[in-house]
């Protein structure tokens, strides 16, 4: 909210559509064009018919997979462009959790929900303790899930829904706190409502592919 001009809500509600209206965009194209495509992907590499050299290369992502058989093969340079592309966009997305978790931890610290050494700015003038704190954390989990997207996928798929429901009803709890209560509550009681049913059947899921 702080970048966007002023009037800085209808800006940021603006935003906000184009980029759902461009997510549901691109994945209903990249949905299509991995049917179409036959693109298969399995936890296990080997389980795959016809790949051979599974043991000692890794299977193509679903990206990957598309671009080649778009643009005919692994040696065209529109290939290499999709991938420098996706790379590119991964890199901002992990980076984007450095930028707000850190400003995250120190407000929390100081209303003393969190260690207040998150408060503290380094000499760079940023939260360098959240910034360490986060890389710590993500670095002992691709240790312990062995660097493996397919299952450290899962743990974002959790996180990601159990950070929107909590937003959904922290804004229930503000609107209920002011004016026109029922009118601006409902909305987010009924996101909050679908999207934590939603992380309950993801995690009963989760659970019982582990537990089978």
């Amino acid at each position: 909210m702080p970048a966007f001009r002023k009037p800085k809500s209808l800006n940021a509600a603006r935003t906000m559509t184009a980029m759902g209206v461009l997510s549901i965009a691109m994945f209903a194209g990249i949905t299509v064009l991995a049917l179409i495509t036959k693109v298969r992907i399995a936890e296990n590499s080997c389980d795959l018919t016809g790949f051979a050299a599974c043991a000692t290369t890794p299977q193509r992502t679903v990206i990957a997979q598309i671009a080649a058989a778009v643009f005919g093969g692994d040696h065209n340079v529109f290939f290499y462009y999709i991938q420098a592309t996706t790379a590119l966009i991964l890199i901002l997305a992990a980076n984007t959790a450095f930028n707000g978790f850190p400003l995250l931890g120190s407000i929390l610290a100081q209303d003393r929900y969190m260690p207040r050494q998150l408060h503290t700015r380094g000499d760079r003038l940023t939260f360098s303790n959240g910034i360490i704190a986060l890389a710590g954390v993500a670095g002992v989990l691709i240790v312990v899930f062995d660097g493996s997207t397919t299952r450290l996928i899962q743990l974002y798929i959790v996180g990601v829904f159990t950070s929107f429901t909590l937003c959904q009803a922290g804004m229930v709890r503000h609107w209920n706190r002011g004016r026109c209560r029922m009118r601006r509550a409902r909305p987010s009681g009924c996101g909050s409502t679908a999207l934590g049913s939603s992380t309950h059947s993801v995690r009963a899921s989760l659970v019982w592919s582990w537990w089978s």
